[in-house]
């Protein structure tokens, strides 16, 4: 048995296909399933039933094995990529996933810039997206840490920071007939537009907005989903509706948004963005970009 063999099978275990655990090793469909029949040759027992061609399944002695070969494995990669570290044959690589919101980015990008110069044996790869796509990218492990608005996110084992608080607000183009008011109220939205991001890009703006409207005893029934924060903001500049958003949220370069600071009832001012990781691997480079010391 080899450790080969065993990256095959876990590969086959996560994928639930032998063939897409094939492309991930760059090898042929044939050559991994004649791996892993020699090494359930060696032990002497079945660890995958073939008997669905569709989606393969784990037997009892796979489930198993599976279980305990996923952490070997993970440790014995990342001990290889240690040592060729510690060798010079290899730079160490830092994914970092940010919510593409231009402010959010405003903010993040000057705490990344500095690790990068406290850290410069560390390659720092910034990718952009939905927080909808960099969570997944959590998830899926092609990202390592993450900075976005959502503390939670669906079922997935994330641990998070809180680093920017802030309180939603009214947001609205001065140009819109409320922007003439000195103060404005949830209650005074009713039968305007009110604009929200779609959950899968922002994953808790469609539920915190019905939330909020729910405290203040207002109708949902004005609520337009947009896709996305491009979207958002050309709306709101057309000053036909409003949004609920926190300034970190909106570029306002051109000083035409106007925000009217809202009282959360339950919570008051409102954790706005966090720095997410799921390895316990990762806390420690999260906490070195934001400045804090374990």
């Amino acid at each position: 048995m080899t450790i080969l063999q065993m990256e095959y099978f876990v590969s086959v275990a996560e994928c639930g296909s032998f063939s897409k655990a094939a492309e991930s090793h760059f090898i042929s469909q044939q050559g991994i399933s004649r791996q892993i029949t020699a090494l359930e040759q060696e032990l002497g027992m079945t660890l995958i039933d073939r008997s669905n061609r569709r989606k393969i399944a784990l037997t009892r002695e796979g489930e198993i094995l599976f279980k305990s070969w996923k952490q070997i494995v993970s440790a014995y990669r990342e001990s290889v990529t240690e040592a060729m570290i510690a060798a010079g044959k290899l730079r160490k690589k830092l994914r970092v996933g940010i919510f593409e919101a231009g402010p959010i980015a405003d903010y993040v990008m000057p705490l990344i810039n500095g690790y990068r110069a406290h850290e410069p044996e560390t390659e720092v790869e910034c990718v952009f997206g939905s927080e909808e796509f960099i969570m997944n990218g959590l998830e899926n492990g092609t990202l390592d840490i993450v900075f976005a608005l959502c503390g939670k996110y669906r079922d997935y084992q994330i641990q998070c920071y809180p680093i920017y608080y802030d309180r939603v607000c009214i947001a609205l183009s001065k140009r819109h007939p409320l922007a003439v008011r000195e103060e404005l109220g949830v209650q005074d939205l009713e039968g305007i537009p009110l604009y929200v991001l779609n959950s899968s890009y922002s994953y808790d703006a469609n539920s915190n907005v019905r939330e909020l409207l729910r405290q203040y005893g207002c109708s949902e029934t004005g609520i337009v989903e947009v896709k996305d924060l491009n979207n958002l903001e050309m709306l709101l500049h057309m000053a036909e509706g409003v949004t609920f958003a926190p300034r970190l949220l909106l570029r306002n370069s051109s000083s035409d948004i106007r925000f009217y600071p809202t009282e959360d009832k339950k919570n008051g001012d409102s954790i706005i963005l966090h720095v997410i990781w799921k390895e316990e691997k990762s806390k420690k480079e999260a906490f070195r970009i934001i400045g804090i010391q374990e």
